[in-house]
């Protein structure tokens, strides 16, 4: 009987629970606890005896892996009892992914599509990819980030010429990839990939003097009484009228011939009318529209004339013609 209650001390001092201690001499759970109740002998517990093995073997330098090969449990359970006794545990080596076999042979589906400017989006539904998997096989196919790999299907790349304007790399400012750009001037800065598609607003600022790539060069041409001298930027051409003046005019306003001359020759170039002419004519019965037409003017003008000559429809002169034809309070 001495040599069982000694062996049973030996077992709990390494650690072993009551059921393991049963199992190692031969006997029933019940003779354990009733022997180790009698000489006070205390068993740990099955959870206490694992998480002592598992403190014992991550002190060796085990992973969560390799201990719950060990021990025959989950890695769920040996992490479990890891934070429960504030065990630390040597960290799993994350093994390298080999994806570029992967990547290339979706890239294969994907630049296809890609070089016909066929969006990503679609790209992504047609092919049953994720974005992420597209945006990867298209910089491992390219070599370059993503924002460049879009910038190149657009024609932006480093040596490409928009107008005046020529890229020389393709750098990020204020959180976007945008292509910095040299003029013919030697002004150098930034431009958004929209503005260099497109003729109106590929050039370097509104003081270039060089016109946009698209823009009909229009020096020396004339339009009415303007001759045209050059660009001036932000659309608008440096025009010389018949009178001398030197004035700035908008392109719109000038090829639809919504101007024709400078302020001061417009006003006085304005045709006036004899009264005594436009009251002939009234008198020889002829309606507005006929002396309108007659004149070279439109029929309000002709209404604005009488009113403003005190003439009537019958031609003779009103009363009140110095109060502008209001009449007098």
């Amino acid at each position: 009987m001495g040599d069982l209650v000694n062996r049973l001390r030996e077992l709990a001092e390494q650690g072993v629970p009551a059921i393991g201690a049963a199992r190692e001499l031969g006997v029933s759970r019940a003779v354990v606890g009733q022997m180790s109740s009698e000489h006070r002998i205390s068993f740990l517990t099955v959870g206490e005896a694992t998480a002592a093995e598992v403190k014992k073997l991550a002190s060796e330098g085990l992973t969560k892996e390799e201990i719950a090969d060990q021990i025959g449990k989950s890695v769920g359970y040996v992490q479990q009892l890891c934070r429960k006794s504030h065990t630390k545990v040597s960290p799993t080596p994350r093994k390298k992914r080999d994806v570029g076999d992967k990547y290339q042979r979706l890239a294969k589906q994907v630049v296809p599509l890609f070089n016909k400017q066929v969006p990503v989006m679609e790209i992504c539904s047609r092919l049953g990819s994720s974005h992420a998997s597209v945006r990867m096989a298209l910089e491992s196919h390219f070599g370059m980030p993503y924002g460049e790999v879009l910038l190149l299907r657009k024609g932006i790349k480093v040596g490409a010429v928009f107008g005046p304007l020529t890229v020389l790399e393709i750098r990020r400012d204020r959180g976007r990839l945008r292509a910095f750009c040299e003029c013919k001037c030697g002004w150098k800065g930034f431009k958004a990939s929209h503005d260099l598609r497109r003729p109106n607003l590929s050039r370097c600022s509104n003081s270039c003097g060089l016109p946009p790539i698209g823009l009909i060069d229009r020096t020396g041409e004339k339009w009415g009484d303007w001759e045209v001298l050059g660009y001036a930027g932000n659309q608008f051409w440096l025009c010389r009228c018949a009178c001398g003046t030197v004035k700035k005019v908008n392109r719109n306003n000038l090829t639809s011939g919504r101007t024709k001359r400078c302020s001061s020759c417009h006003r006085y170039s304005r045709k006036e009318v004899d009264p005594d002419v436009l009251g002939g004519m009234l008198r020889k019965g002829l309606t507005k529209k006929e002396i309108a037409k007659e004149i070279g003017v439109s029929p309000t003008t002709i209404s604005r004339w009488m009113v403003r000559y005190g003439v009537g429809s019958d031609g003779k002169a009103k009363k009140d013609q110095a109060t502008g034809g209001r009449g007098s309070d």
